[in-house]
């Protein structure tokens, strides 16, 4: 039971708290946050992750390349003597001789002893 005093002091401001409190309660909305939670992208995107890709590729691409460098130099150098500085012998027996006396003649050529 409530006293006089408090009846006359206390209970208005009660009541009046307990009508605000009712009048939110019937203005509240049902809801449900079904939605995604908010994008991180420093979450999302691993940059770590993108700066190691882009390091792969660009040391692929160096070693491609001088891959390429080795092959067009191999390409390039001629390693056999597999041309004729002389027209080419009537007979297939003495081409084997030919041949040798050529490759003498040119290593001579080549080192001076001409």
């Amino acid at each position: 039971m409530l006293s006089r005093r408090e009846k006359l002091l206390v209970q208005p401001w009660e009541d009046r708290r307990y009508k605000d409190h009712r009048q939110k309660v019937r203005g509240a909305r049902a809801a449900v946050d079904a939605a995604a939670p908010p994008a991180r992208p420093h979450v999302a995107l691993k940059l770590k992750k993108c700066q190691r890709e882009r390091e792969r590729r660009d040391k692929l691409c160096a070693d491609n390349f001088s891959l390429l460098q080795r092959l067009a130099h191999v390409m390039a150098v001629n390693r056999l003597d597999n041309h004729w500085d002389r027209p080419l012998p009537e007979y297939v027996c003495i081409t084997i001789a030919y041949y040798f006396i050529c490759t003498v003649t040119t290593l001579a050529r080549r080192n001076g002893l001409d």
